[in-house]
Parts: C-alpha cells; structure tokens; sequence
C-alpha cells in the first residue's frame, strides 16, 4: 500500500540517491614549536614547517554511483598523503613525501554466475631530501587491474586476475620507467 501512496521525486532527487561518498581526514603533528596553542589549534602555518619533528597529512575522498547495485556500481577515489620527516639529527635522513592518486573502479556483474572488476587508477609520488639529491623520487604511475571471476556452482569459483601498469621516475639522478 506504501508504494500507491508515496510522492513522486524529482529527478534531480532520484539521481541524488544513487549517489553516497565517503571522507577520510588525518592530520597528524609531532613538534617542537614553543608556542604550542599554534599546534593544538592546527594553524595551517605551523604545521610541517620547521619546528615539525614528524608530520602527516591524509585525505581520502571516496564518491559511489549505484553503491548497492549488485549489477554495476562505480567508484571514484582520490588519495593525498603527505609525510614530513625532520626528526633526525644527521640530515640526510630527513625528508619529505607526497602521495597523490586518481582511480576508478567498475563492478560489473553481467550475470548470475559471472563477476567482473575493473580499476584504473593514475598515481603521482614525490620524494624530497635536501641533503641527499639521489634520494629524490618523482613518479608517476597508470595502473589497471582486471578481476574476472566465475561460479559453476553456489560453492565454486574460479577467478583470473591481472594487474599491469607503468611507472616513470622522471627525476634526473634516478631516471626509470618500469612496465609490469
């Protein structure tokens, strides 16, 4: 009876409702900076500078199309992270790393038995140590990974999986490109 009585949705609200996200935020701070309401209130400005000891920063952003839909749904992800390391009294131990990487993820079911998962994801590392140039790294990398999975029966699977991808170091010292 629920289904006679209910309102229509708009289709703006309708294509809203496919859609859920979620978000991940953490921000870490060890410090040696004097005035320590500038670490305990987070001022942009103090963090990761040169009164840090060790710092992270991490952000995950997550954006579902057809989440519950067991016959095709998406996935949107970005991922920053962000690492400083100045805790070391030789200073070439100290450095700092940013992470950041883009993908998309496809789950496809095309029928009862048969699965299939597909990712892309374009992925950017960045290495720095002021005192030790050979250890700079600037990567960037484009990956694709292809699950495809079968069920003869309710308790068999038989699954293949591939993963392939490229890196390239584009850092003068340390050039490289790596396919696997």
């Amino acid at each position: 009876p629920y289904k006679y009585t209910r309102r229509k949705r708009s289709a703006k609200k309708r294509w809203f409702s496919k859609l859920s996200s979620e978000s991940y935020l953490r921000i870490e701070e060890e410090s040696r900076d004097p005035d320590k309401v500038n670490v305990f209130l987070m001022n942009p400005a103090h963090l990761q500078s040169q009164f840090t000891v060790r710092g992270l920063i991490s952000f995950l952003q997550d954006i579902y199309i057809f989440r519950h839909n067991r016959r095709l749904s998406f996935r949107l992800r970005y991922n920053f992270s962000q690492n400083y390391n100045n805790q070391f009294l030789d200073a070439n131990e100290n450095d700092l790393r940013k992470s950041q990487e883009f993908g998309l993820r496809v789950n496809w079911r095309p029928s009862v038995r048969l699965r299939s998962l597909t990712e892309s994801r374009v992925r950017s590392y960045f290495r720095r140590s002021s005192a030790n140039p050979f250890r700079n790294r600037d990567i960037s990398g484009y990956y694709l990974v292809q699950n495809i999975s079968y069920r003869p029966r309710s308790r068999w699977e038989i699954g293949l999986g591939n993963e392939s991808g490229l890196e390239k170091n584009s850092n003068p010292n340390y050039p490289l490109d790596l396919w696997y």
